[in-house]
C-alpha cells in the first residue's frame, strides 16, 4: 500500500500524461474500482466493458482534477473515493438514464415492428392454406386482440365456428411451425 506522499507524487505524475503512474494507481485503487464497478452494475442496460471504461475514465478524469491546496495529504485517498463514486454517480444518471430512455423507446418499435411483419409473414401462410373469413378471424383474434363474442358479431357468425375456425389453425400451426411460435399460440 503506498503512501499518501507517494499517491501525490504519482497523481502529479499521472497530470504530465505518464501512462505507467496511471497504471500504479489503478493497481493501489484497483478494490475502490471494483467497489464501483459492484455498486452501479446493473442500474442501466450498460455492457460491463462499457460500465468499466467509464470508471477508469472517471478515474482518470478525477486524478487530473486533485489539487493538494484543497485536500490535505492524509486525506488523498477519501478524496479518489468520494470523487470516483460521485463522477461515475453523475455520468450515469446525466447520460445512460436519458440514452436508457432513448434506447427504450427505439428498440420497443423495433419489435413492434419486428412482430408485425412476422404475424403478416403468419397470416401470408394461413391465407395460402385456409380461407379469407378463417383468416380475418385469426387476425381480428390474435393481432388485434378482438373477443370471439366481437368477432362473431363482426361477421355475422356464431362463436363456436369462431372457436372451430381457430383451433384448426393453432393446429395446423403447431404441425408446420412448433418450435418456433410455440410461445405465441
Amino acid at each position: 500500500m503506498l503512501q499518501n506522499n507517494q499517491l501525490i507524487c504519482l497523481i502529479d505524475k499521472v497530470k504530465k500524461r505518464d501512462d505507467k503512474s496511471f497504471s500504479l494507481l489503478i493497481s493501489e485503487f484497483k478494490y475502490l474500482i471494483f467497489s464501483v464497478y459492484s455498486k452501479y452494475r446493473g442500474w442501466f442496460y450498460l455492457p460491463k466493458q462499457d460500465l468499466l471504461a467509464n470508471i477508469i475514465s472517471c478515474f482518470w478524469e478525477v486524478l487530473i482534477e486533485y489539487d493538494i491546496e484543497k485536500t490535505k495529504e492524509e486525506n488523498v485517498r477519501h478524496y479518489i473515493s468520494v470523487a470516483l463514486f460521485q463522477k461515475v454517480y453523475n455520468l450515469l444518471i446525466t447520460f445512460y438514464s436519458h440514452k436508457e430512455i432513448y434506447t427504450d423507446k427505439i428498440l420497443g418499435e423495433v419489435k413492434k415492428e419486428n412482430i408485425r411483419y412476422f404475424v403478416d409473414d403468419l397470416l401470408s401462410y394461413l391465407s395460402r392454406n385456409f380461407d379469407e373469413l378463417s383468416c380475418n378471424i385469426f387476425r381480428d383474434y390474435y393481432v388485434d386482440g378482438l373477443s370471439q363474442k366481437e368477432i362473431s358479431e363482426r361477421y355475422n357468425i356464431s362463436q363456436s365456428f369462431i372457436s372451430l375456425s381457430l383451433k384448426k389453425m393453432k393446429s395446423f400451426l403447431r404441425e408446420k411451425f412448433y418450435d418456433n411460435i410455440q410461445f405465441l399460440l
